[in-house]
């Protein structure tokens, strides 16, 4: 989920020749689980006292450590995130001294804490983006889904302080029940600051908050709510109607069907995690994915260099699910063996909210299609 995206070509060179030697080139620091908001579709937030009955945060010297040994392995670009990491104790202290090691920082946010003392950091010793998740487009929003009645305002406050400053800004928005009637307003500011938008519509079960909770109780869109918002999402970033029609053209080309002859999916996750990206929690345990935290290692205990080689050992021989691997959804399907795990807890099931939503969006590009032509030959 929190993999950090290439930007460039030759960041894409890079990427791709780690991935294919097994170097952990990209990587991401959880600081704490600490926020200062509670929105309710959190993966990861703990109340300070649920946190301190499962451990303790690791100190400045202890990330700096493992962000030389990282840098050593062949890390070169590095996300922090949290909960919100810019409640962290000495924050810019740590945001400095990895950024001294050669690391590039990209930094996960919800912008409500953002002032003018690290705008101007940043500044001076740029990061390489800031991403904020932005919840909503009012205040209003932010009190219902985030428990925020100030939250708007807090962020929109932070987004222009940094953009000021220089810093790139990109934009997240996860449509949830509580903000969904917010998405075009959203699009709208960030096309009115010219700063990129992400909109994934698929939100994990919160597997790692304290308690059990049931997938039927997910604070998340149905998944057929979840692919109308993506086609809303598609039909705004195509304003050229011709340029929208050869999209669902070319959407609907690569839903195919799968051949007789089923192939078996290779070992591994499907994606970078465990190849040459890593995430460390705020214990300090070292996994292939922040979504994943079942093979793990202490870097308490542990070099990084022996348990990222152990990570990516116990990584190649998670067996994603065969279904998911030889279904014809499979080129548009965001579902990843992470997901899997999630949703089923067994990496051989596929995950049946990603098959629901593709199965949706393809019959909503249909009838897409169907409405478009129609209109043309009624001109």
């Amino acid at each position: 989920m929190f993999t950090l995206q290439p930007i460039n070509s030759f960041e894409k060179f890079l990427c791709n020749k780690a991935f294919n030697s097994g170097t952990p080139i990209c990587g991401t620091f959880e600081l704490l689980p600490i926020c200062n908001m509670d929105c309710k579709m959190c993966y990861i937030r703990m109340s300070p006292n649920e946190m301190h009955r499962q451990g303790t945060l690791l100190s400045v010297n202890d990330w700096l450590r493992i962000g030389k040994e990282a840098a050593n392995s062949g890390c070169m670009f590095l996300l922090l995130t949290g909960g919100e990491p810019l409640l962290y104790p000495n924050f810019l202290k740590l945001y400095e001294g990895l950024r001294y090691l050669g690391i590039i920082i990209t930094l996960n946010t919800n912008g409500t804490l953002i002032d003018k003392q690290i705008a101007e950091t940043f500044k001076h010793n740029q990061p390489r983006r800031v991403n904020i998740s932005l919840y909503g487009a009012s205040d209003n929003t932010y009190k219902e889904l985030c428990g925020n009645p100030k939250g708007f305002t807090q962020v929109m406050n932070g987004i222009h302080l940094l953009l000021d400053a220089g810093v790139q800004v990109k934009i997240n928005f996860t449509p949830t029940p509580q903000n969904c009637h917010d998405l075009e307003k959203v699009i709208e500011i960030t096309e009115s600051l010219n700063i990129p938008i992400s909109t994934p519509t698929y939100m994990f079960p919160p597997e790692r908050k304290p308690g059990k909770i049931s997938t039927d109780n997910i604070n998340r869109l149905s998944p057929q709510q979840a692919a109308k918002e993506q086609l809303k999402v598609i039909r705004m970033g195509h304003p050229h109607l011709s340029d929208y029609i050869n999209y669902i053209k070319e959407t609907l080309d690569d839903i195919k069907e799968t051949e007789e002859e089923e192939v078996l999916p290779p070992g591994g996750l499907l994606c970078a995690a465990g190849v040459s990206s890593f995430w460390v929690n705020w214990k300090g345990e070292i996994s292939p994915c922040g979504m994943l935290q079942k093979s793990t290692r202490s870097l308490k205990e542990y070099a990084f260099k022996e348990a990222w080689e152990a990570i990516k050992t116990e990584t190649k021989q998670i067996l994603t699910s065969k279904k998911c691997f030889n279904c014809r959804f499979r080129k548009i399907c965001k579902a990843c063996g992470a997901a899997s795990f999630a949703e089923n807890h067994d990496f051989s099931l596929p995950a049946t909210y990603h098959c629901e939503l593709n199965e949706a969006y393809e019959e909503l590009l249909k009838k897409e299609l169907k409405k478009l032509e129609q209109e043309k030959i009624n001109k």
